[in-house]
């Protein structure tokens, strides 16, 4: 085994000590609220709209796929002013799987997985939560969500994307995917964010390809770049705002319940159930 093979390999299992599952590999190293849920307003502007589907996620073959589409976009980019950028693209994650666990008050731990991609072509990150169907925003549109929870959620542009599989691949195909990551991921609904907002620099409009079709209008001044650890800590803020969530009075969140049945999702796997429940059939 090489050098630099063994320094991956040992900064990953490092990586896998300290978020329970690995990262995956890199190109360049081998409260209370009244008011719940109900009809609200979503936050989150989107500068390049064009470059996103929000309730379709591009499906891929396999993550090897995945892979490369990320890495030719970052071979794409070229050296010069952007070589610190470029490099720093190649050293971080592609995709990085986290399993995580919520005891609170509970005698058994609530689960969750967040999830930081990077999008090919774009190659600007996105982050997500998935909860589990008793989680009260479970099977939610975000366009539905009440003002409350989007200033309890509210991660960096706060939500633009809900649904299940964000990353468009086989989560037993990503590298880092745990048994329990497999078992789970079927049945978690994600809340997701980007970073392609006003103010963002997305790392695909430096590439040759968009210089030739936008010239200067690509070009991104001084937008800053939201970098791993940045998602990192907007994943984790969005996962805590997620259980404080879960663990409202039942109460108050029963009152949201009938508030929410007509914007339930399409994309849920609960949504003809509770659309005909909602018209009195089972």
């Amino acid at each position: 085994m090489s050098e630099s093979t063994q320094d991956t390999t040992k900064t990953r299992h490092q990586l896998s000590r300290t978020y329970k599952v690995s990262a995956s590999p890199s190109i360049g190293a081998a409260t209370s609220h009244e008011s719940v849920l109900g009809k609200g307003t979503s936050t989150g502007k989107v500068l390049y709209p064009f470059i996103q589907n929000y309730h379709r996620i591009k499906q891929y073959n396999n993550y090897s796929d995945y892979f490369k589409q990320v890495c030719s976009g970052i071979e794409d980019i070229p050296t010069g002013k952007y070589k610190s950028l470029k490099k720093k693209l190649g050293n971080e994650p592609v995709i990085h799987v986290r399993h995580l666990q919520d005891r609170g008050s509970k005698s058994a731990p609530t689960d969750y997985i967040s999830i930081i991609r990077r999008v090919p072509d774009m190659l600007h990150y996105c982050g997500y939560v998935g909860v589990l169907s008793a989680h009260p925003l479970y099977g939610i549109d975000y366009s539905s969500y009440s003002d409350e929870v989007n200033d309890l959620l509210h991660p960096h542009g706060g939500v633009t994307w809900v649904g299940h599989n964000p990353i468009g691949v086989d989560i037993a195909d990503v590298p880092g995917s745990s048994s329990q990551i497999k078992r789970l991921y079927e049945n978690l609904w994600f809340i997701g964010f980007d970073c392609a907002h006003s103010g963002d620099l997305i790392p695909g409009m430096m590439t040759n390809k968009m210089l030739d079709i936008m010239g200067s209008f690509s070009l991104q001044g001084t937008n800053v770049y939201r970098d791993y650890n940045y998602l990192s800590s907007q994943v984790t803020k969005l996962y805590n705002s997620c259980t404080t969530i879960q663990a409202l009075d039942p109460i108050v969140l029963s009152d949201a319940i009938p508030n929410i049945i007509g914007n339930t999702h399409p994309d849920s796997k609960d949504y003809y159930t509770q659309k005909y429940r909602g018209n009195g059939q089972k």
